[in-house]
């Protein structure tokens, strides 16, 4: 029986090598967590730049082609009918009132919809063949 007491300190050793497993697993995936998340963020603000970079740039395009084309409609009244003004008014209130740094609220998205839906009409009034794509953002980024 007295080898049954002293059997308990060899309990211990073994216990202690069975469970290191299990403790290793549990460092591993807090480690892992923790790098994850690390790099979750990393890439998310890398894609929150790209994607704002692409909206600022197809919001300033608008603002560009809306301007440019009140001004030569101004110098020359003649160059577009007044459904076209109308409608180009339209788009430059719309490009006004679109908040884009407000990207949680309800309706940007459908709001940004409503401002490409409203270019495609102008384009087509005024006879443009014209969209916008920026070759830049289209393409992924480069990595050595």
């Amino acid at each position: 029986m007295a080898e049954l007491t002293g059997a308990t300190p060899d309990e211990d050793i073994f216990d202690s090598i069975v469970m290191a497993e299990e403790r290793f697993h549990e460092e591993g995936f807090s480690e892992g967590f923790a790098a994850g998340k690390i790099a979750g963020d990393q890439e998310g603000f890398k894609m929150g730049q790209v994607k704002g970079r692409q909206i600022g740039s197809e919001y300033g395009f608008y603002l560009g082609f809306v301007a440019t084309w009140l001004q030569l409609v101004k110098e020359d009244p003649g160059l577009a009918k007044k459904n076209v003004v109308k409608t180009l008014d339209a788009l430059n209130a719309m490009l006004a009132s679109f908040k884009v740094n407000d990207i949680n609220n309800e309706s940007y998205w459908d709001d940004l919809k409503k401002i490409r839906d409203k270019f495609k009409q102008v384009a087509s009034l005024l006879g443009v063949k014209l969209d916008f794509t920026d070759e830049k953002t289209q393409q992924p980024p480069m990595s050595f």
